[in-house]
């Protein structure tokens, strides 16, 4: 609703403070923080890449009593993804006039941001053939940034862009805003009017699953405002319904650049079809969370130990139970496992006279 209202009738200061407020009431009944930070800095990396979220007082303030009722160490993440978006304009605005003070003009206007690994829930970038339109801006911007910062490596993520291009039908021009990855299928139509599945993937290198959520929305358009930029070739497909939900696409499936496009509206958005997270990327997400809780629960143990030297079993676990419970509610078997990974490790030991107690080794 906080991001809605940005549309809609705005919401006053104090309606805005008494639902951030009503929210963390009920973010302190969690159990397992964790996991709910592992989603919202998912949906807000989404929305600083995609919008003008970093502009937004309410994600501000947000975040600013997260970090006042859970620490600093719960929210650094997202803080570094706010400075990161903010420095990177900061950046360009440098860049755009070195290039103007060196009369330099690239093939596209590429606004780059510039990320920190460590804060964005990013993962590995995928691999893909970048066509020369994209990549020439951007091994112009890699050359002039290694300049300046000696020794950064600088990795693209094509997937998480979005492209602001012009379309010409006949004497009609549009802008259309697209995702990269549609953006680059777009271009190849440049050069073909008629692309299959296969067609398109072997020119692009994008994995099919994303290859079919773009090529979805190109051709499906919202009818009332929109045609569709492509004509799918239904005979091609398992299912002629013109119904996302129901579209079955094979290799075979091809897309015709489509001659008549309108649009009511000069400018349009075009997002690819969304992509629900499927249960096996659930499992994914949780398996991580349980790793981060290893190594988060182990640096406890060792920082526990470290400066008591000596404890019980049960004044360890206690310990830890305090110190955890702000993020997860760890079982006492899992820090027994912990304890014992440790103890194989030689960070401690069991006491000599005393099996119920451990000691630190330095």
């Amino acid at each position: 609703r906080l991001q809605r209202s940005q549309t809609k009738a705005a919401l006053t200061d104090e309606e805005v403070e008494k639902m951030c407020d009503d929210i963390l009431i009920l973010f302190d009944y969690l159990q397992e923080k964790d996991i709910f930070e592992k989603y919202y800095k998912q949906h807000l990396a989404k929305r600083l890449l995609g919008s003008k979220a970093h502009k937004s007082d309410h994600e501000q303030l947000f975040l600013s009593k997260l970090k006042a009722g859970h620490g600093n160490t719960y929210t650094s993440h997202m803080t570094g993804m706010f400075n990161d978006i903010k420095q990177s304009e900061e950046s360009m605005a440098i860049y755009r006039d070195h290039l103007k003070s060196n009369e330099t003009k690239l093939l596209v206007d590429m606004s780059i941001q510039v990320l920190t690994q460590g804060h964005w829930p990013l993962g590995e970038p995928p691999k893909l053939t970048v066509p020369v339109e994209l990549h020439t801006p951007a091994d112009h911007f890699t050359n002039y940034y290694r300049k300046k910062h000696n020794g950064r490596k600088l990795t693209f993520c094509y997937n998480l862009g979005h492209a602001d291009m012009k379309l010409v039908v006949g004497d009609r021009k549009y802008e259309v805003n697209v995702s990269t990855y549609q953006a680059i299928i777009l271009l190849l139509y440049n050069d073909q009017e008629v692309l299959s599945l296969a067609d398109v993937q072997k020119a692009t290198g994008i994995d099919v699953k994303d290859l079919k959520r773009a090529l979805t929305g190109l051709f499906t358009g919202r009818f009332k405002q929109y045609s569709p930029i492509l004509k799918r070739d239904k005979s091609a497909a398992a299912n002629a319904t013109d119904d996302p939900k129901a579209i079955t696409i094979t290799p075979q499936t091809t897309f015709r650049y489509n001659p008549d496009f309108t649009s009511k509206l000069f400018r349009i958005k075009i997002a690819p079809a969304q992509a629900r997270e499927a249960p096996e990327e659930a499992k994914e997400t949780v398996a991580r969370v349980e790793d981060e809780r290893k190594h988060i629960t182990e640096c406890a143990i060792v920082r526990i130990m470290k400066a008591r030297k000596k404890l019980k079993h049960q004044d360890l676990i206690g310990e830890l139970m305090s110190q955890l419970s702000s993020r997860f509610n760890p079982q006492p078997s899992f820090l027994k496992q912990r304890i014992e990974d440790l103890i194989g490790r030689e960070y401690l030991r069991r006491h000599p006279d005393d099996r119920a107690s451990y000691e630190y080794l330095a």
